[in-house]
């Protein structure tokens, strides 16, 4: 994508550059006679509202009002129409600066689209596009190492205090020791400025990584033979059926209220947040069309654990899946779809079984 923006900035072109970032959410970049004005992405409702709710700058009523105003308004027009907010300039350009990392991360194809003017909303001109597009790469490298590991980081508090108010927010969540991701998900700020806060924070020993122990494992003892039926593959696919059945909805409901792209996203973050005892289960655990979980798989993890345990796991598994989901849906969709959303996924806990 950097090397497109430079090409279009060079040319002095107005018009837009569109892709994908790594979760498979639309975002466009907007030149105006090349200087980037605005960065727009698909899940710009949903975020937008559960930042502001997170930092108090609304109330709860207010989210569920504005949502319901996005069927015909851009969440933008929504919020500048819904009254002074002396909060809504930092929260755009937030977002701004958000979505134009998106973009310089992502690995996507990148269109290009002539325009002869850009009229849309949350346009950005108070700044050198040089300068912008500088800092947004020295940030999008910053985190990268914590952003794209492989293996799961789980933190606790460090022994170092937090040297900024950004970061006690942060800390303050920590009530004990939880995957980065978890921290995240849970942020009031943007994503990437929150990976930039917990990678000076792991620096600084504000927080510190909890390491496995290292240690002669204890000589075994005898163990009397497990009495509960070993989890078969076809049973073990019925009971993800359950769960893609209940993620499948919520990722509708999710598109239907916040735009295209946004379920998605947070089934991404629910994945990837999962408690440290199931992070071997949904970490990095593709999702396909219609939100609907790479099942093959989930299963094929499900093998490096002992037999008898793999349905204990499972099950616990699922079942904290799904609750999160459930928590998610209720914080961010609007009564009448979460509603719907529970008549459609009615009787999911007994079809799990045991």
């Amino acid at each position: 994508m950097l090397l497109h923006l430079r090409k279009h900035i060079e040319a002095h072109e107005t018009g837009s550059l569109s892709t994908v970032d790594a979760f498979g959410i639309p975002i466009v970049i907007y030149l105006l006679q090349g200087t980037v004005v605005a960065a727009h992405a698909g899940d710009d409702t949903h975020a937008l509202l559960r930042i502001l709710l997170k930092r108090e700058w609304l109330r709860d009523e207010e989210v569920h009002r504005l949502r319901e105003q996005t069927e015909t308004l851009s969440i933008y027009d929504a919020l500048v129409a819904d009254g002074e907010n002396m909060h809504l300039r930092e929260a755009f350009y937030d977002r701004f600066r958000e979505n134009l990392c998106r973009a310089l991360s992502s690995t996507g194809g990148v269109q290009f689209q002539e325009m002869d003017a850009v009229m849309i909303p949350n346009i950005q001109l108070c700044h050198d596009t040089t300068a912008l597009l500088t800092e947004a790469c020295s940030l999008v490298e910053r985190t990268k190492r914590l952003r794209t590991a492989d293996k799961v980081h789980v933190v606790e508090r460090g022994s170092r205090p937090p040297l900024s108010r950004p970061e006690k927010r942060l800390l303050d969540q920590l009530t004990e020791a939880c995957p980065l991701q978890s921290i995240v998900r849970q942020s009031p700020f943007e994503s990437f400025q929150t990976w930039d806060l917990l990678s000076d924070m792991l620096e600084r020993n504000v927080l510190s990584l909890v390491e496995e122990e290292k240690t002669t494992p204890p000589p075994r003892e005898k163990t009397i033979p497990s009495r509960e039926p070993r989890l078969s593959k076809n049973e073990a696919q019925a009971k993800i059926d359950v769960l893609n059945h209940v993620v499948h909805a919520f990722h509708q409901a999710s598109d239907k209220s916040a735009g295209p792209g946004a379920g998605r996203a947070q089934i991404r973050l629910l994945l990837d947040g999962s408690p440290a005892q199931f992070a071997m289960l949904f970490n990095g655990l593709p999702i396909g069309s219609q939100g609907i979980l790479d099942s093959e798989e989930l299963v094929e993890r499900l093998r490096s654990r002992l037999g008898p345990e793999r349905r204990r796991l499972l099950n616990a598994g699922l079942r904290d899946l799904i609750q999160r989901t459930l928590s998610m849906a209720d914080e961010s969709l609007p009564e009448p779809q979460m509603n719907q959303l529970l008549e459609d996924i009615s009787g999911h806990d007994s079809r799990l079984g045991w």
